[in-house]
């Protein structure tokens, strides 16, 4: 698995938030802690199937880091 970058606005260490439909769909949203973070968009979703959560963190992973890496670039 890919190493988890802290946010690059705060410094905070983002977390997983995950919700399961009853239809067998999910989602899935990495975010930071940090409240004004969060109205600053620095969080990632996806949706995913059922069983496939693994799959659904590395992409998030994915995702917040590349983030992350455009906000290095803009900060």
């Amino acid at each position: 698995m890919t190493e988890l970058k802290n946010c690059q606005t705060c410094g905070q260490q983002p977390e997983f938030y995950w919700r399961d439909y009853t239809s067998g769909s999910c989602f899935g949203e990495l975010k930071c802690i940090d409240r004004e973070c969060i109205a600053q968009r620095c969080r990632v979703s996806v949706s995913y199937g059922a069983g496939s959560q693994k799959r659904a963190t590395n992409r998030l992973i994915e995702q917040w880091n590349e983030l992350m890496a455009k906000e290095n670039q803009h900060g």
